[in-house]
């Protein structure tokens, strides 16, 4: 083993990831042959933290992963979806709820060693106060809120956590003083790495900093650990080219010894062991002009052909051979071929060779390679998707095998969460059950709760469901179907579609209780195409509605009724999904959810 002096970094080298061709050929715009030195007599850089996603392939090939984030889940729109929160109110806690407690011991079964790092995006409403400030009351309920989930992970699932984005006493009192702070979990926020920088206790609480896209200045000179996080610049099917190779606590080359820019082009890193034991050097030669990057970059050119020598000095010179993986990207034909295992190159007296081609990346390291040596399913063909599997023409959302608490499986909620739950009948049904708007980040808030199913390709479809709505003071005030929404995620708020909108009254002026009807062509109640009252409608029991489009007519069935027809009103609607939602922050129950694609 060779002992390396370690020097603290101040630049975080962010690489594209590389791409090398070997071959002898003589191509146009190539570079003249340069030298590449590498060598420990500069130290070491800083620490690599990992790779990391929601979700990936195994360990060790494909889209390895080295780091899991999970959503805290808070009942609210976090971009995509909602999540089913730990503690929908204050005295409501359980830890059988949402799909991340599976996720995370799946992955830790596949990889034992993966860190989890935990992020609540969103927060139940009881949480924010009267301002829906998840900070009010001197953080006392997000404190208890988040310290619960932490622990539970741990007593029920056996799960600990290596990252937080907050609450370094509370964590430190309770045991878990080996979970690290990640702050700010947002933009690169330079107020905040100014105070860290002036305030010890400050900035002893945190470790790694944390930003999206390029790190400033007062990141590099703060001398944390930087985590770049959602800077959506990495092909995650090559994620492999790094992870397969290295392992968190691994460090960098120091620029100019062991990582940089090509001469051509592109770049090159490389990272070294714990005990200087292993080297692995990553080159990529991506062309920005082809591989777009989420953030704007600077469009640099890309030699077409390039010739380096590596030179292995002070502390690599014992490097005999490397093994070799390569991924090439043919972007006029729009196919790929990754993470292909190559002969070994050999290293001659600390050199090597090598002619790189634009749009290739090229793995070299001192590691055992027991991967395959070619898997046909890492060949991609853009033109030609495989294994794409549609939405049934035909689906009924059956519950009757799911556990209490659990989410229905088809069913995808954007605001509010529904769970399965025994209706005041005792029939098993899909509850809605958050009572109260959320704290979210996602904006315009959602003034209802509303999810999805089927297909967003469907034009002709039906919606069939009963609902029942309590008298209890909590529940809704009424119920919608829906088909044809065009817009998922935090723009459901926009969507347009054929709503059909049951809303109980009572009162007089209906004869002591009626129900109202109304139709919209949007989720926002703001476009209604038509209203009437329905008598014979009671709350507490079950009514059952069809939702119908069928070459521009809409027809709506209640109780097996005929209660609308027509066309007026609905035409020009795109296609979409159908859906299911609440008037309000309110409990309802749904059971009996279909979904049918019409026509040819």
């Amino acid at each position: 083993m060779i002992r390396v002096p370690h020097r603290p970094a101040v630049t975080v080298i962010l690489m594209a990831l590389l791409a090398l061709s070997i071959q002898a050929l003589s191509l146009p715009n190539s570079a003249p042959a340069a030298e590449i030195k590498f060598s420990l007599a500069g130290g070491l850089a800083q620490k690599f933290e990992g790779i990391g996603g929601i979700s990936g392939g195994g360990p060790k090939f494909g889209a390895a992963l080295q780091i899991l984030k999970v959503e805290i889940g808070g009942d609210s729109q976090s971009t995509d979806g909602t999540e089913s929160s730990h503690m929908h109110t204050a005295d409501d806690v359980s830890f059988d709820r949402g799909y991340e407690w599976s996720l995370m011991k799946d992955v830790k079964k596949i990889n034992y060693n993966i860190k989890l790092y935990g992020l609540p995006w969103v927060f139940p409403g009881w949480i924010g106060g009267p301002d829906l400030d998840p900070y009010y009351n001197n953080s006392s309920n997000l404190l208890r809120y988040i310290m619960t989930w932490v622990k539970g992970a741990k007593a029920v699932h056996g799960l600990h956590m290596e990252y937080l984005g907050m609450l370094r006493k509370a964590l430190d009192a309770s045991g878990f003083a080996s979970t690290r702070i990640v702050a700010t979990d947002s933009l690169w926020d330079v107020g905040f790495l100014k105070a860290a920088a002036a305030n010890k206790a400050l900035y002893d609480a945190v470790d790694p900093a944390r930003g999206q896209a390029d790190s400033p200045p007062e990141a590099k000179l703060l001398n944390k650990t930087m985590i770049c996080s959602e800077e959506f610049s990495a092909y995650n099917d090559i994620n492999a080219h790094h992870t397969h190779f290295s392992e968190p606590g691994w460090r960098y080359l120091p620029v100019g010894n062991g990582s940089g820019l090509l001469p051509g082009n592109g770049s090159y890193i490389t990272y070294v062991s714990p005990d200087a034991a292993h080297v692995t050097v990553v080159i990529e030669t991506m062309d920005p002009h082809d591989a777009h990057c989420f953030y704007s970059m600077p469009q640099y050119p890309i030699a077409d052909v390039q010739t380096v020598v590596l030179k292995f000095t002070d502390g690599l010179s014992s490097i005999t051979r490397f093994r070799v993986r390569q991924s090439v990207f043919d972007y006029g034909n729009r196919t790929a071929r990754l993470f292909q295992k190559l002969p070994d190159f050999p290293v001659v007296n600390g050199t090597l060779k090598l002619t790189l081609t634009k749009n290739t990346i090229l793995t070299l390291t001192t590691m055992d390679d027991a991967g395959p040596t070619d898997d046909p399913s890492q060949i991609v063909n853009e033109k030609a998707p495989t294994n794409e599997t549609f939405f049934p023409d035909v689906y009924r959302e059956d519950i009757n095998e799911l556990r209490d608490e659990e989410e229905p499986r088809y069913l995808a909620p954007q605001a509010g969460v529904w769970e399965v739950r025994s209706a005041p009948d005792g029939k098993r049904a899909m509850a809605q059950v958050v009572t109260q708007p959320p704290v979210d980040t996602c904006y315009p808030r959602f003034p209802r709760p509303g999810a999805l199913i089927g297909d967003y390709s469907w034009t002709d479809s039906r919606i069939n469901c009963s609902v029942w709505l309590p008298t209890w003071a909590n529940a809704s005030t009424g119920v919608y179907l829906g088909l044809q929404a065009n817009q998922a995620g935090a723009s459901m708020v926009h969507s347009s579609g054929v709503f059909a909108w049951l809303l109980p009254l009572q009162g007089p002026g209906c004869g002591g209780y009626c129900t109202v009807l109304l139709m919209t062509r949007d989720y926002g109640m703001q476009q209604a195409v038509y209203s009437s009252v329905l008598d014979g409608l009671a709350r507490d029991s079950w009514i059952s509605v069809s939702l119908q489009m069928l070459k521009g007519f809409v027809q709506l069935r209640v109780n097996h009724k005929l209660a609308y027809n027509g066309t007026s009103g609905w035409e020009k609607l795109p296609s979409g999904w159908a859906a299911v939602g609440t008037q309000n922050f309110g409990v309802a129950y749904f059971k009996d959810l279909s979904v049918e694609r019409l026509g040819d």
